[in-house]
């Protein structure tokens, strides 16, 4: 009885000062990772192409006629999510996207109106859509 005690207790300890260091170094070093990989993005440019499921599209940034943020319900979490719209199609991509986080900076340099955290803007309140229009090219018009 006492082992279960001692498990439950170690289960519920707050981690000592060098796990707490252990753990900070993984998490700041996982970031870093994220903020580096580039995922299937390629780009250009101009543009940059991505490998979708019915092959790999290029897509030109002067062709973006507009860009919209939100969330999507997953239940237990949300999911942040960026709509790409080109000629006639939706493009969206996703914060689980290998290579999110880069890709989001090169579209703030590109579209610079894009407001740099505009992602905690649709994060809340959770577990709402948020449609947010980050971007909208003069010439797109509402059917644009």
């Amino acid at each position: 009885m006492i082992g279960l005690f001692r498990i439950f207790f170690n289960f519920l300890r707050r981690p000592d000062k060098r796990e707490h260091g252990r753990l900070k170094a993984e998490s700041e070093l996982r970031w870093k990772e994220l903020q580096e990989e580039r995922g299937a993005f390629v780009y250009e440019e101009d543009g940059f192409s991505y490998p979708f499921e019915n092959g790999t599209s290029q897509i030109r940034w002067a062709e973006v006629e507009r860009v919209i943020g939100y969330t999507l319900d997953l239940f237990t979490v949300d999911e942040i999510c960026l709509e790409l719209h080109v000629r006639d199609r939706a493009i969206r991509f996703t914060e689980s996207t290998p290579g999110w986080y880069p890709f989001l900076d090169r579209l703030r340099t590109v579209f610079p109106v894009i407001r740099e955290n505009w992602d905690w803007g649709v994060a809340k309140p959770p577990f709402a859509t948020n449609y947010t229009v980050l971007y909208e090219r003069e010439d797109a018009g509402l059917f644009g």
